[in-house]
């Protein structure tokens, strides 16, 4: 067992022991997915748990630095953390590397990326001076398209039938978002669940967006 797991291992069960003292619990399981967002409990067993004293919960503020710690570490990175600990503190830990968490956690980003956008684009024209009140501007259609690896966006806000085009500079930070948005769903782990597109159309109701209904993926030839 490498020293790093060790040490991190002796620190959880010291925590867990705390807790399973307090609660009167013989044996904890549970089992943690980590990502940049934070830690996930996906299951959670206590055999013993003194009734009407609620249920225990540990911070996973230290899990998560050391998932952050190794996440570059081929022979230590881990996604998926599970604990079998019993009041004796004999115990059980698995870390595991799962691919297929991973690539759920990249679809999900993947699948709000417009909503992203779209909270960005609004600030940005509001930085930039236009009204927010919907007597301007009703609704607006953000549209970026990638030509030679390069992004093109159009940003114009309607007035009733009136096409307003708005005069911003997309920052590079959004540029680059969306560009690698692009390649993850060309290249990456999803070039096979997402269809070609090279086109992003954003219809903005003055406000957040409906995944389903408000956004556009195409292939422009």
């Amino acid at each position: 067992m490498d020293m790093k797991t060790s040490y991190f291992d002796e620190f959880v069960v010291s925590e867990t022991l705390i807790q399973m003292g307090k609660y009167g619990i013989t044996s904890w399981e549970f089992e943690v997915l980590l990502s940049e967002g934070g830690a996930k409990v996906i299951g959670q067993y206590f055999i013993d748990l003194i009734k009407n004293e609620g249920v225990p919960s540990l911070d996973w503020t230290a899990l998560r630095e050391f998932y952050k710690s190794v996440i570059h570490d081929p022979k230590l990175q881990f996604n998926k953390v599970s604990f079998i600990i019993s009041a004796d503190g004999v115990y059980t830990a698995s870390y595991v590397w799962d691919e297929k968490v991973v690539k759920d956690q990249i679809a999900q980003s993947a699948y709000v990326m417009p909503q992203w956008i779209n909270r960005h684009i609004l600030s940005l024209l509001n930085e930039a001076g236009y009204p927010d009140e919907e007597s301007y501007w009703q609704h607006g259609v953000f549209t970026f398209s990638v030509v030679k690896n390069e992004l093109k966006s159009n940003i114009v806000l309607y007035n009733s039938d009136k096409a307003i085009p708005a005069a911003i500079t997309i920052p590079n930070y959004i540029k680059d978002g969306i560009l690698e948005h692009y390649k993850i769903t060309h290249e990456g782990l999803l070039k096979n669940d997402w269809e070609p597109w090279n086109q992003l159309e954003i219809r903005c109701p003055h406000n957040d967006i409906y995944l389903e209904k408000d956004v556009t993926y195409r292939f422009i030839e």
